[in-house]
């Protein structure tokens, strides 16, 4: 690494020092410099911006490519079909097999038939009908993040779509609210 970058690059977070450009050592002018964020002139600013740009947009228009064929559909079924796949998935059905076994419904069968009701076949999500029979059980506090003996009550879920259950993930959001509550766990 070129030892004069890096000085200039330890200059730059000593507040009340002159900054310059990382790349070019060039001094940057004084409103530059206030901001705080400028780590180069404008000239490498924009290349720098461009090249991002550039780059993104050939990634996109790759994983389109790569999207649109048939390829990455007969990778996949030969990845699932393979030792590694086979094992992978019965890894993860275990685990969750497991998770749910750790956890209790207090909840019968007629008040989530009533929760269902009240939805008329439409997604709390995503507002679309798709009808009472298309809708999931799906637990506001996912059953990942779930503690060890956690009891669900019919508070604790609620019917969802098959896609908007799986966009969820592990995010712990509250449809049935007026409001839609979403609290993410990282």
């Amino acid at each position: 690494m070129n030892r004069d970058w890096l000085n200039r690059l330890l200059l730059s977070f000593i507040p009340g020092e002159l900054k310059c450009c990382l790349y070019c050592g060039k001094q940057l002018s004084e409103d530059t410099s206030k901001k705080g964020k400028s780590w180069c002139c404008s000239d490498h600013a924009e290349k720098l911006r461009v090249r991002r740009h550039s780059q993104s947009v050939e990634f996109q228009k790759s994983q389109r490519k790569y999207r649109l064929t048939d390829k990455r559909k007969k990778t996949h079924l030969r990845y699932w079909r393979s030792e590694k796949g086979k094992f992978i998935k019965l890894k993860y059905h275990w685990k969750r097999k497991t998770n749910i076994s750790l956890v209790r419904h207090l909840f019968s069968w007629d008040e989530w038939k009533n929760l269902l009701e009240q939805t008329k076949g439409i997604c709390p999500s995503c507002k679309k009908d798709v009808g009472i029979t298309n809708l999931t059980l799906d637990h506001i506090i996912p059953l990942s993040q779930a503690k060890k003996g956690q009891i669900y009550r019919i508070a604790d879920v609620q019917p969802l779509c098959r896609s908007c259950n799986s966009k969820k993930g592990k995010n712990s959001v509250n449809y049935m609210l007026e409001g839609v509550v979403v609290v993410e766990n990282n």
